[in-house]
């Protein structure tokens, strides 16, 4: 069987690519499929000539996430099935494109209440639905909308896991945070990651302490919505705030990524919304509990093992959905309540390794292994479920 899969890349283990969430999923998945199958990916921060990487072959997209290359590759050559893997929004620019016999699947990050109006525009572009949780598949069932069973995320255990205590302790000094209770956040600023709620709450907490760090492994943009660096020295904590900066096409490799959670006590993640949060399993999968805005995908990932943080309030997007604002007081109730009380930290860390153990890669791909081979099946039992259309007479 021909598969293209059309998602963000290119991804590397190394962190000389492109280490978003999708690029890393995209990998994933592609890497474990190319086992069996004819896999081509297109990636949309690609520009230069084919290659083969990971075991599939690599073609380059269209960063503005048109749909030019796709449309070449299905209109020349003869492919099966097509997997897109990312936002609703990128997905609309499949209605313009003939499939004809191809079958096509999206793998999408339903984060948020109610569904996004983007997805409602785009579901009949496609076959299949997978959602990435099961807070997505809730969602896109009450919106009558029928999907097959969650897919989640994975993440690689030759990497993500805990460390003997003497690395951990050379990676400590390492990264000057010996004696320090460590709060960790990965990912980018931008909006929904509401960086400035966890920054002004980070203050709040630090305000009575000497031995606590926030550690931000970012990527600034400037064109965000506020400037981190600005605020940090406004409120006067930059010596209680450690950042190492990412730079596209210039990140850090999957284990400096995992030396870095397990350097931490805490990953805190005050996001308006997620589809799944590949940084949280990470950290979870290194024995470093985690504090979670409570809603979306969020609470299957953490609410055994870890703190949910109450929302003080939602805004409603333009996309019909709505982003969830961590109360800053609950947020700082809940960073105390970890620092003083280690026993329970540990008992997070015990219980979130145990949890993750389920999300392995090797566990989680051949999930789509087993749905390639039994597509027109999936396909069929998803139709079945859909509602009978009754014509008014």
């Amino acid at each position: 069987m021909n598969i293209l899969f059309n998602s963000q890349g290119i991804y590397s283990e190394l962190g000389d690519g492109i280490t978003t969430g999708f690029a890393k999923a995209g990998n994933t998945i592609a890497k474990y499929l190319s086992k069996n199958f004819d896999v081509s990916y297109i990636a949309h921060d690609y520009t230069g000539l084919p290659f083969e990487h990971n075991g599939y072959m690599v073609h380059r997209g269209n960063a503005d996430y048109s749909a030019r290359e796709l449309n070449t590759h299905i209109t020349q050559y003869d492919y099966d099935a097509l997997l897109y893997l990312g936002e609703p929004w990128g997905a609309q620019k499949y209605k313009d494109i003939d499939f004809e016999d191809c079958k096509t699947i999206i793998h999408v990050p339903t984060d948020g209440l109610p569904l996004d109006s983007h997805l409602t525009e785009v579901k009949d572009n496609f076959n299949l639905i997978i959602p990435m949780s099961k807070f997505g598949k809730m969602t896109l069932e009450s919106a009558d909308i029928q999907c097959a069973d969650p897919i989640p995320l994975s993440f690689n255990a030759k990497y993500y896991k805990p460390l003997s205590a003497l690395k951990l302790k050379n990676i400590r000094e390492e990264l000057e945070l010996e004696d320090k209770f460590v709060i960790n956040f990965v990912g980018r600023q931008q909006e929904r990651k509401n960086l400035m709620s966890m920054i002004i709450a980070f203050s709040k907490f630090a305000a009575d302490k000497q031995d606590i760090v926030l550690l931000l492994t970012i990527t600034i943009d400037s064109h965000a919505d506020f400037g981190i660096l600005q605020l940090i020295q406004t409120l006067g904590i930059g010596d209680k705030i450690k950042i190492i900066q990412m730079e596209h096409g210039n990140m850090i490799s999957d284990e400096e990524l995992a030396n870095i959670y397990c350097a931490s006590d805490v990953y805190l993640s005050t996001s308006c919304s997620e589809g799944f949060n590949m940084p949280v399993l990470e950290s979870i999968a290194c024995g470093t509990p985690a504090i979670v805005s409570k809603y979306s995908a969020h609470i299957e990932l953490v609410a055994q093992h870890g703190e949910l943080i109450d929302i003080e309030y939602y805004k409603t997007l333009s996309n019909n959905t709505n982003w969830a604002y961590v109360s800053i007081d609950d947020t700082v109730l809940k960073l105390n309540k970890l620092y003083n009380d280690r026993e329970l930290l540990l008992q997070y860390s015990k219980d979130g390794i145990k949890f993750a153990s389920q999300y392995k890669d090797d566990t989680i791909q051949p999930m789509w292994t087993e749905l390639i081979n039994n597509l027109n099946d999936k396909i069929e039992q998803v139709e079945y479920r859909k509602p009978i259309r009754r014509m008014k007479l």
